[in-house]
């Protein structure tokens, strides 16, 4: 048997798509998508965690130094 394609949508089904999809750009662009959306441009944090110039982990300083590789961190 032959297969059947489906109908080609109509112009009036395509504008109002592309309408649909123009908006949806808009949202995104704006950053108002609602949140869980998944599309939403990222929150900015409110907190920036210090971070050590010479490994870039977060700061944790031990005895004047960065905990992970020991930089001395005096002029921080």
């Amino acid at each position: 048997m032959a297969r059947r394609t489906a109908a080609p949508p109509s112009v009036a089904a395509l504008i109002t798509r592309l309408e649909g999809l123009e908006q949806r750009v808009l949202q995104l662009e704006t950053g108002r998508v609602g949140p869980g959306d998944g599309r939403a441009a990222v929150a900015k944090r409110t907190r920036t965690v210090r971070r050590c110039p010479g490994c870039g982990l977060p700061l944790r300083r031990r005895n004047g130094r960065c905990a992970a590789c020991k930089r001395p961190l005096d002029s921080i």
